[in-house]
């Protein structure tokens, strides 16, 4: 491989397993437990994960940088795969958003590489030849997710000519811009919001606007809701829910675990952070909850050990 493509593969490699990321990547980081898959192999043909695809990268085992890149995409689609006629559904959307991840990190390398080696991004030398060319219009087509339907905006620009004609008495007026479609993305759900959202919403009354988590300020109701849902987990895990309880307090492990885990949390801290009003947003109380089960995955990491399928199945309650 190019060493220029290999340190790009790196790069990507390394946003993939980022901090930042932590909350989406977790079920990606090692290969899938067949011990408690037994069918996993009856389904997926070719099983890979981030330190599978980091092995193979240092091994030498990718001649070309599309290889990589298959292998990198294969772990997300081996996961929409299996889990998407299963309990376990929310690993699709996990997946999902790991992939928008991958082609953002993608898409900075090679612009980055590009702007290295003296040259421009190909779909924008396109775009400016194409506007640079006189006629012809650009339809620009845009998908919005709002409450699990989808929304499809259309705005088409007509390209300014110019020279059409010696005795033309006056110019074309300016090309107004096409406006600009702001997508947000929350925990586990996909909110729009455009610069002109009344009359988004009043052209499509029948896909009601609903408020979703990132959007949600913490109140007095919204807080009891988030209450029921604790009891609710304990209520339906009584015995994995004991893991969760309060803080790591073993003095054998207590000290890696606080060096590994960057944000540790169990369901005494939040309802103690609930009791004190402290969650701002509906968002901070998911994040928190989610990272229980996310910090266990985190720090058992080994194929055989009996506190991963514990934490699956809580994190599968919990969604």
């Amino acid at each position: 491989m190019d060493p220029q493509d290999l340190a790009n593969c790196r790069e990507i490699h390394a946003g993939l397993m980022a901090k930042e990321r932590n909350s989406i990547n977790y079920l990606f980081l090692e290969p899938v437990e067949t011990t408690y898959f037994p069918e996993y192999l009856n389904v997926i043909k070719k099983p890979m994960d981030l330190r599978t695809l980091k092995e193979n990268l240092e091994a030498g085992k990718y001649a070309r940088k599309e290889e990589f890149y298959a292998d990198a995409q294969l772990i997300f689609d081996n996961a929409i795969t299996f889990n998407k006629d299963r309990d376990s559904k929310f690993v699709v959307d996990l997946a999902k958003r790991m992939i928008r991840a991958f082609d953002r990190l993608k898409k900075k390398t090679e612009a980055a590489t590009a702007k290295r080696n003296g040259g421009g991004d190909s779909s924008t030398a396109a775009s400016t030849s194409a506007a640079s060319g006189g006629g012809g219009s650009k339809k620009i087509k845009l998908k919005l997710k709002r409450n699990n339907s989808i929304l499809s905006t259309s705005s088409s620009t007509e390209e300014a000519t110019s020279g059409t004609g010696a005795g033309d008495a006056a110019a074309p007026p300016p090309t107004k811009k096409a406006k600009k479609v702001k997508l947000k993305l929350s925990l586990g759900k996909s909110s729009s919001k455009s610069s002109d959202s009344k009359s988004s919403r009043s052209n499509s009354p029948a896909s009601p606007i609903v408020e979703t988590v990132s959007d949600a300020p913490m109140n007095a109701t919204r807080r009891a809701q988030c209450y029921k849902i604790i009891s609710s987990f304990k209520r339906r895990q009584p015995t994995n829910s004991k893991w969760f309880l309060k803080p790591i307090n073993d003095p054998m492990i207590v000290k890696d675990y606080k060096e590994k885990i960057a944000n540790p949390v169990d369901l005494g801290a939040i309802t103690s952070k609930l009791d004190k009003n402290q969650y701002s947003t509906v968002a901070e109380f998911v994040l928190d909850l989610r990272r229980i089960c996310s910090n266990c995955l985190q720090y058992n990491t080994t194929i055989d050990d009996s506190f991963r399928p514990i934490a699956n199945e809580c994190l599968t309650t919990m969604e």
